[in-house]
């Protein structure tokens, strides 16, 4: 078979809505994409190619990055976030994602992006490690707390978030959003006004409850803590039941913090729970002089928030 390749942009969503729904069987609006992909506010659309069946002219593979702004010691990087790896079960096994994935670099490159970085799966983990050349140093890490809630999150999913947004009304908070990392000196994603638009979609909550500012989604019966603040003189374990309590009222069993070992709330949060590990923390360097190794998250920085 014999492929060529296109630069996605917002000329051909609807093929990217046609690979999502070809192999995940989902319906994703172009409404919904375009806000993922139009990542202009940090400099540059989204960089990626999508491969076409020469003969058919089906839409067969995708893969790109999403450009993203970091700082360190007072300046400001220009890095992409690896996400969307999509092929369809029609076109596997044909070195498409090697190929995309190395065209996206260059353009990446040419666009001024000094590194790439993510989260792998385990699934594609050894495709960007052994191929792709990245380098692995951390483990995102992953703590759970549970509830006794029944799971209605889950049970009425189509409605949740209007449900969601019902009772957390008087709760919400537009105007600042929590930051715990911001005092530390590490490679991390500006917290922009760009970024908070960006990061301002249907799903992703942001509210002050119990003394406590907690950016968070529901994702089935799980409530994944994006970031999250609190004074000074709380103790990590009031601020477990304070979040216990909000998903009990959501409808929600679990809550979840994935973070690297670096962040300020994981420093709090091993000295008093256990973690399990998480995806690993990889990137691939083109040409910056960050301490790569260093790298710091929280959730609210991973592009499926």
């Amino acid at each position: 078979m014999s492929y060529y390749l296109e630069p996605v942009s917002e000329n051909n969503l609807e093929d990217i809505k046609y690979l999502i729904k070809s192999i995940y069987d989902r319906d994703s609006s172009i409404e919904t994409i375009g806000k993922k992909y139009d990542t202009s506010g940090f400099g540059e659309y989204t960089v990626g190619y999508i491969a076409y069946h020469e003969e058919t002219k089906e839409p067969s593979a995708y893969y790109g990055v999403f450009p993203i702004v970091f700082e360190y010691k007072g300046k400001k990087i220009l890095a992409a976030q690896s996400g969307d790896t999509m092929t369809h079960p029609n076109h596997r096994r044909k070195g498409l994602f090697t190929k995309l994935a190395k065209e996206t670099y260059e353009l990446a490159k040419a666009k001024g992006v000094e590194f790439v970085f993510g989260f792998p799966v385990e699934a594609s983990y050894y495709g960007f490690v052994k191929k792709l050349d990245w380098k692995h140093d951390n483990d995102i890490q992953k703590y759970d707390f549970f509830t006794l809630s029944i799971p209605y999150s889950y049970l009425f999913k189509k409605h949740h978030n209007k449900i969601a947004s019902f009772l957390l009304k008087g709760r919400k908070n537009k105007d600042s959003y929590p930051n715990s990392n911001i005092d530390l000196n590490l490679p991390k994603i500006e917290r922009s006004t760009s970024f908070y638009e960006y990061k301002n979609k249907e799903g992703n909550f942001n509210v002050n409850f119990l003394g406590l500012k907690i950016w968070f989604h529901i994702k089935g019966v799980t409530m994944i803590i994006a970031d999250l603040e609190f004074g000074r003189k709380t103790s990590i374990r009031s601020v477990i039941f304070k979040l216990r309590v909000l998903a009990t009222i959501l409808g929600v069993v679990r809550v979840s913090f994935h973070l690297t070992n670096n962040s300020s709330l994981n420093d709090m949060l091993k000295s008093k729970y256990k973690n399990k590990k998480g995806l690993a923390v990889g990137y691939v360097n083109f040409s910056s002089e960050l301490p790569l190794n260093e790298l710091c998250f929280t959730y609210a920085d991973f592009d499926t928030f």
